[in-house]
């Protein structure tokens, strides 16, 4: 993921504008879904829901067999396994979940000033 988007305050996609990369291919920029689970895709009904039809990435915390997802518009969304962490805080019981850091300043490095302008 080189920029993880704006969080959304309305219905649609959780993350707005985000450009991920996957693989070594060319950045593409779009929404991005966050689920518990995979399933929640066609539970919550996104598959049916046009606002969803830029989403190209779905973020699951627990994948499961329904990992496929599909836009109203007839498009795969590639399925990622979200990376958490737990860390003990020395003052108390309880622990704080958070996501692992992503190396995105390195990647926003490697671009030209054109690519970040074409992406931005």
């Amino acid at each position: 993921m080189l920029y993880p988007g704006r969080p959304n305050g309305g219905p649609g996609p959780d993350f707005k504008d985000a450009v991920v990369q996957r693989d070594g291919s060319p950045p593409v920029r779009g929404d991005i879904e966050v689920h518990l689970r995979a399933a929640g895709w066609s539970q919550h009904g996104h598959h049916n829901d046009p606002r969803y039809n830029n989403v190209v990435l779905h973020g699951v915390v627990q994948p499961d067999a329904e990992a496929a997802a599909y836009r109203q518009d007839g498009q795969g969304v590639p399925v990622t396994e979200l990376a958490f962490k737990a860390a003990a805080s020395p003052n108390s019981y309880q622990e704080t979940i958070g996501p692992t850091p992503l190396p995105l300043l390195t990647r926003w490095r490697a671009l030209s000033r054109e690519q970040l302008g074409k992406l931005l």
